[in-house]
């Protein structure tokens, strides 16, 4: 899960999390791509508007080629 905004990302994870899934959150396009690489994760919710890169160039970074 990608947001900067602490707060929201905090209670979409614990919806998540309530329906049984493994949530790992990145406030950053650079820190979730640093997770995904380690963790290669089955779905990425991500919001468009990050700092530094946005949602639509860490998903196309992301990606499998």
């Amino acid at each position: 899960l990608v947001d900067d905004h602490a707060e929201l990302a905090q209670a979409t994870a614990q919806l998540l999390r309530s329906e049984g899934l493994e949530v790992v959150t990145a406030a950053d396009a650079d820190q979730a791509a640093a997770a995904a690489t380690q963790l290669a994760p089955e779905l990425l919710l991500c919001d468009l508007t990050l700092p530094g890169d946005d949602g639509l160039a860490l998903i196309n970074r992301l990606r499998p080629r």
